[in-house]
Formats: C-alpha cells, structure tokens, sequence
C-alpha cells in the first residue's frame, strides 16, 4: 500500500487539490493535475460523496470525434483481460486494450502505459459508472490498440479508491506518459465523453495525423475555411481520420455557404455506411436545415423587396403572409434577428399560421445556427408565447 501511495504522488495522481474546470464546484479532493493547460468541459454537477448519479447522456454530440487508426478487431478479446500492456513494446494492433485493475496490475497499467489511459473508477451498484464503463471501452475498441482503458471497481479496491481521494462515481482520469492530464467526477454527455477521448488521443506523439488536424483546426479557428477544406479533404482519405474529415468539411462548407457541397456531403453521409450514424447528429441537422433555407429562399424570389414589403405591413400590419415574406428576405439579407422577430409576430397573432409554417421556419433558423446566443434568446421567446 505504501508502494502504491508513493507511486500515486510521484504520478500526481494525489497530492494538492486541484480540480479539473468542469463547469461546476466539483467536491471531493482531486490529486494534483499535470502542468499542462487542463481543457474546460461542461459536466452536470457531482455529488460529495458516493452515491448514484442521474444525470442524463442522452445529448447527441456534434465536436469532432477522432477516431484513431480503426484496425481488424479481435473478436476473442474479453473486457476482463487483466493482464497489462507492455511498457518496452506496442500491443498487438487490433486488440482493445480494456483492463480490470488491482493492486497487481495497477502501476503497470496506469502509470507505465506507453498509450493514452483512461483510468475509469466504478461501483457495480452504480448505474451512471457502469454505463460510463461501458461506453469507454466502445471507445477502447474504436481505437484499438492505441488507447487503454483500465476499472477500478471501487468496492473491490478500497484502498486504492482512497488513495486516489474518490468521493463521487463515476471519476475519471485522463492520463499520457504517466501523468494526469483531465480529470472529472461526474457523468458527462456523449458529446463531452467524445471530445474528452480526443484530446487525449491527440497527445499520442505517435498519432502521424495530429499535425493535419491541427493545422485543418487551426486554419478553420482562423476563418481560412478554404484552405481549411482542403486539408479536411486529405482527412477524409486517411484512415482513422474519416470522420474527422467528414465534419471539418461540413464545417466548412456552412461557413462558406455552399449549398451543393453540402447537399453532396448529406447524400454521401447518408449512403456511406461508415457514417450512417452521423445523420443524427446535431452538424448534420444544421446542415440539413441550411440546404432546406435555402431552397425556401429561391422559391421565396418572385420580385418583392424588403422596402416594399415593409409598406404593405404599414397598411396592414395583420398581414401574415407578408410577414412570412418579409422574414424570409431579412433572412437572405442575414438580418437572422429581424426575420425571427417577424416569425414571433406571426405566431403571437396565430400559433398555428399555415398548418405551423412560421414555427418550423424559426425552428429551421434555430437548427441552423445551434450556437449563436440569438438561439437561445429566442428561444426563451418563443417558449413564453407558445406556452402561454
């Protein structure tokens, strides 16, 4: 046990309390986290001690997922495997590396894993920990001998538990090279779950597509979103970086409102195997709904002009269909605040105006610009009118 404390310390894996930002007062003391910047994610909020946690991962994720190098799985490979990767060789390429830890095998395989760690810390009463076990070791096997996943069943291991200062379930470390790099206390979203995974993965020196992503990220963060398609079109072709291909591209093709490459990346998404699930996600929804907006554009062009509409609403401020009209151009003006205002006008004179045709334009504006604070904003509106 002493050995264990000391190799805990010597990993900052307890030590001075620092908490990893989640967004909300984490309790329950943390060990030490690495110097490197620790990332921001926004978790619901933990419990001070042991107990379960309800709280909801049904949100879709639309951050970029990176999968690493998606080899031939091993169909014998048991999730129970306790036997620990080797510290002086790469596993065999293929096999999920998903460990049950102990006081054995725990040093090994936490501290001395040459690939990323996730150290997951769960009770078999726990529901939010066991779900969370099981979609970690999904992503132990999409990432198949790059990333390892180690459980530490809390109740079988008190004095592991305690040394590692666990005070609410799930808790879970990231770690590289020996060293914690995240660490959170609660259940988080998939979305959240996925990004957490990436950018540990992308700590991997070994990972030769790290620099393609940074530079695709970098030039998008940037608004260089042409230059940044190309290098997403590169990803797209490498394997393991497919679907991070995929979205940065759809990204990019928002920002730059293409609308054939859009309707082109929707068909190929669909029709792809690979990347059926993706249809779901939140990024393909926007992408649906700014194809769909435009084509309501086009049909909307039969001469009209903001002025003129404008004037006709002096003489008749009641005129629905002209409102529509109106919030249609002030949308293709990008006047996104105006023409939301004038779908609310609409619906506070009539909910249901042409069998709901104003709410689901606003509903297809709000899907199409999910993290502009404008959404949000009228959102609250619409809830008070539509509620009311």
């Amino acid at each position: 046990m002493k050995r264990l404390t000391r190799t805990l310390i010597r990993n900052n894996l307890i030590g001075s309390t620092r908490h990893f930002n989640c967004g909300v007062g984490l309790t329950g003391g943390v060990g030490h986290l690495s110097r490197t910047p620790i990332r921001s994610y926004y978790f619901t909020t933990s419990t001070s001690r042991l107990q379960d946690n309800h709280s909801s991962n049904n949100n879709e994720y639309q951050s970029l997922v990176f999968d690493q190098q998606q080899q031939k799985r091993s169909s014998s490979t048991s999730s129970s495997n306790t036997s620990p990767p080797s510290s002086s060789s790469t596993p065999t390429t293929g096999t999920p590396l998903i460990f049950e830890l102990d006081m054995s095998n725990f040093e090994n395989i936490v501290t001395k894993s040459k690939q990323p760690v996730v150290l997951v810390c769960y009770a078999d009463w726990n529901s939010p920990s066991k779900q969370l076990v099981a979609a970690l070791e999904d992503h132990a096997r999409k990432n198949a001998g790059s990333l390892v996943i180690g459980k530490l069943n809390v109740d079988n291991n008190r004095d592991i538990a305690q040394s590692l200062q666990v005070q609410s379930l799930p808790s879970v470390f990231s770690l590289y090279g020996g060293k914690v790099l995240e660490h959170f206390a609660t259940m988080p979203t998939k979305e959240v779950l996925d990004k957490f995974i990436d950018n540990l993965l992308l700590n991997d020196e070994s990972n030769s597509s790290r620099k393609i992503i940074d530079t695709a990220e970098s030039l998008f963060n940037s608004g260089q979103y042409k230059q940044a398609l190309e290098v997403y079109q590169s990803l797209i072709h490498l394997q393991g970086c497919e679907t991070i291909g995929l979205r940065g591209l759809i990204n990019c093709a928002i920002k730059e409102n293409n609308i054939i490459m859009l309707k082109e990346l929707i068909e190929y998404t669909g029709s792809s195997d690979k990347f059926k699930s993706e249809m779901n996600t939140p990024l393909l929804i926007q992408a649906q709904r700014v194809v769909e907006l435009s084509s309501e554009m086009t049909n909307n062009q039969d001469g009209e002009t903001v002025e003129s509409l404008v004037e006709k609403l002096k003489q008749d401020p009641n005129d629905l269909d002209t409102k529509y009209k109106l919030s249609l151009l002030y949308f293709q003006n990008e006047k996104t605040e105006l023409a939301m205002q004038q779908l609310l006008d609409i619906i506070k004179i009539d909910k249901h105006y042409n069998e709901d045709q104003a709410k689901n334009l606003l509903f297809k504006i709000f899907d199409s610009m999910p993290s502009d604070p404008l959404v949000l904003k009228y959102r609250q509106r619409f809830s008070n009118i539509w509620f009311l």
